[in-house]
């Protein structure tokens, strides 16, 4: 069974987080998706505006199987520390904001 790793945020989760699971799933051809959040601060240092409990439970009602937490030491790094760590463990990388090209997302009602 293929697993499916996604490191996020979701602060708070949307319509894009959730067809990003949905993808990701589909693509990878996953049976698990595992997701890697962020806890009580962001990556990008700055507090987190929801709750770390509610971001998970957010991620798991849209299409995760597992949520985990990244230790903050680890969550404000920057992607090259990450890209490079998965790299070293011979991973591939399903990326942040991942484009398809063989589809749009589709568009939020009154949305941009």
């Amino acid at each position: 069974m293929n697993v499916c790793g996604i490191i996020a945020e979701y602060n708070p989760l949307h319509n894009g987080h959730r067809y990003h699971l949905s993808q990701a799933r589909k693509e990878t051809q996953s049976g698990f998706v595992v997701v890697a959040m962020s806890g009580s601060f962001t990556q990008r240092g700055e507090p987190a505006v929801f709750d770390k409990w509610a971001r998970a439970r957010w991620a798991l009602l849209n299409g995760a199987d597992l949520v985990i937490e990244l230790p903050a030491l680890y969550c404000l790094q920057s992607a090259e520390f990450f890209a490079l760590r998965l790299r070293a463990r011979g991973r591939g990388a399903y990326g942040p904001g991942r484009q398809y090209p063989r589809k749009r997302a589709p568009r939020v009602p009154g949305g941009a």
